[in-house]
């Protein structure tokens, strides 16, 4: 069941950034949330019949929990109550989702992920090569065609693609690429690799891929195969030697345009959300606020859909408590992530995804705002990799320090079952 649920929570995530007809409602939310009571309704037919199907709550959930306490009580005092009526009842159910499908098998999930990242992207390469004008961003901020395919906006095709090139490379890292492959013809892996890597660049979604490739300088730098670990740290070294010795040049590579110089606009909007998010720093304009029409008077030339950025999202409709509980839950995702990668020797699914989504949430809305495709994934694995932890030290009865369990743990979390 748990299987079934992981895929079905995966497929209703990608609909939530597919493109749609203009039916006064978002079709994608509908799919998405039939997708995840249909996941709960199984779960309840089909209870936990054995111990191992039983999963505790890690600590994130609890921050998350008061995070949508929080985000309830905003409601009273929002500016639209109804899409934050909405907005917290999306993002319940889906925490609610995740919990269900737990005790899933995280390497089929990572498969499930990445071909499912492999067939968005061949297809938004397709609609690209067949030059249909919707395949590509209406208004391009670098003078390139932007793919978007079947996808709404470019940085949801890069993000996408971006979080399937994490879960690749940490199992190269990690010895487990040949899991994650499964019974998949090398051939046919290979493909699917190369459609996704094809889609990410001409996509041009630049802070998806400036984020990642942070974050897998990140896992390469901390990988425990020597030798990726090594020419991780000889790029990192040749990228930092060469930003010093030329500087003025890869400078004037980055920021070729006036739009380069704002991020496309985004410090403006930064500089009009910060501004006004002072003005009721405590509690904030209520959750799903940012996008309703009263606020239309920050914005002249361009009306931003959201802040652009994770933390100042959370600001302006949650306040301080909104962001504190925005960055412990990022913190503690990491930790639990450092925590794994100790204990298993092998660098955390869980620690490199959360990572990806933090760098991406500089310059995106990640975690805060509605749900995501990058939050979904984000959660699911998370949940999964915690609960193979927990089975794995239940089954050898492991404490931190005993290498009895340091060895099983070296099976990896991709060959976990349940």
């Amino acid at each position: 069941m748990t299987t079934w649920g992981s895929a079905i929570v995966i497929f209703g995530s990608i609909a939530l950034d597919i493109q749609q007809p203009g039916l006064g409602f978002k079709l994608g939310n509908v799919i998405f949330m039939l997708a995840c009571i249909s996941v709960i309704a199984l779960r309840c037919l089909f209870p936990p019949r054995t111990a191992s199907e039983v999963s505790a709550p890690s600590e994130y959930d609890l921050l998350i929990a008061l995070g949508l306490l929080w985000g309830a009580y905003s409601i009273v005092h929002s500016g639209s109550r109804e899409d934050a009526l909405v907005h917290t009842f999306f993002a319940a159910t889906l925490w609610f989702t995740v919990l269900c499908v737990k005790s899933g098998r995280l390497g089929v999930t990572l498969r499930l992920i990445f071909w499912c990242a492999a067939a968005v992207s061949a297809l938004c390469i397709i609609t690209g090569q067949l030059g249909l004008s919707w395949a590509f961003q209406p208004n391009s901020s670098t003078g390139y065609p932007e793919l978007r395919g079947i996808l709404e906006h470019q940085l949801k095709l890069g993000m996408l693609t971006g979080a399937a090139v994490v879960i690749v490379f940490v199992a190269l890292a990690n010895g487990e690429l040949n899991r994650l492959r499964g019974r998949c013809p090398p051939l046919v892996f290979g493909a699917g690799v190369l459609a996704v890597l094809v889609a990410l660049y001409e996509s041009f979604a630049r802070s998806p891929t400036g984020a990642l490739v942070l974050t897998l300088a990140c896992c390469g730098s901390f990988a425990p195969r020597r030798l990726v670990r090594y020419a991780s740290l000889a790029v990192v070294v040749a990228g930092v030697a060469i930003y010093w010795l030329y500087a003025d040049q890869v400078l004037a590579m980055i920021f070729t345009t006036e739009s380069d110089l704002t991020f496309s606009g985004r410090i403006k909007i930064w500089e009009g959300t910060l501004e006004h998010a002072a003005l009721n720093p405590w509690i904030g304009y209520g959750t799903a606020s940012f996008g309703t029409p009263q606020f239309d008077f920050l914005w002249v030339n361009y009306r931003p859909p959201s802040a652009h950025n994770s933390f100042l999202q959370a600001y302006f409709e949650t306040g301080y408590v909104g962001l504190a509980l925005t960055v412990v839950l990022v913190a503690a995702l990491i930790v639990r992530g450092i925590y794994t990668s100790l204990l298993w020797r092998r660098l955390s699914y869980t620690l490199f995804i959360a990572l990806y989504g933090l760098f991406c949430s500089v310059m995106s809305v990640v975690f805060a705002g509605k749900p995501s495709v990058l939050f979904t994934l984000i959660l699911l694995v998370a949940a999964q990799e915690a609960h193979a932890l927990t089975q794995s030290r239940a089954a050898f009865g492991a404490t931190r320090n005993d290498r009895r369990f340091l060895r099983a743990g070296a099976a990896g979390p991709v060959a976990g079952t349940q």
